[in-house]
């Protein structure tokens, strides 16, 4: 039962991340391509905060996990490689959008740091499944 918490609650709030990311499109279609767009800061943010929360719990979940499974916290393992990655750049996501919420509007290049990066987080999430996938399923088969 414990194998499929992380994979399941890990899945669907990257389901919510894209969500968040389509909220934060619209912010970037008014304020950099002249659209006229209705930006939903505060679900954004709030739904941000709940997606930096989920993920970097749900990391250490998987140390849990990995401990539990392997017996050891640090594995060789590409997806505990990505792992690491990941919880560097949803700390630059949470920083960030905390700086970002604070002082709204003021900056413009700070938005921009905060969409490459996030972007690059979903690109490791996707490597994320698919390297989980392989994951569950070698434990399935012990």
């Amino acid at each position: 039962m414990l194998l499929w918490i992380h994979p399941v609650v890990q899945s669907l709030t990257a389901i919510l991340a894209l969500y968040v990311l389509k909220l934060g499109f619209a912010r970037l279609a008014s304020r950099h391509f002249g659209k006229q767009t209705v930006f939903r800061w505060d679900r954004h943010v709030r739904l941000g905060k709940l997606v930096v929360a989920v993920w970097a719990l749900g990391g250490a979940g998987g140390l849990i996990m990995t401990y539990i499974a392997y017996g050891k916290i640090f594995t060789e393992s590409l997806h505990f490689r990505i792992g690491i990655a990941i919880l560097v750049l949803l700390l630059v996501t949470w920083l960030t959008g905390t700086r970002m919420n604070r002082r709204r509007g003021q900056s413009d290049i700070l938005p921009v740091i905060h969409l490459a990066n996030n972007a690059l987080l979903l690109i490791l999430i996707a490597i994320q499944l698919v390297t989980g996938i392989g994951i569950v399923q070698s434990a399935l088969l012990k």
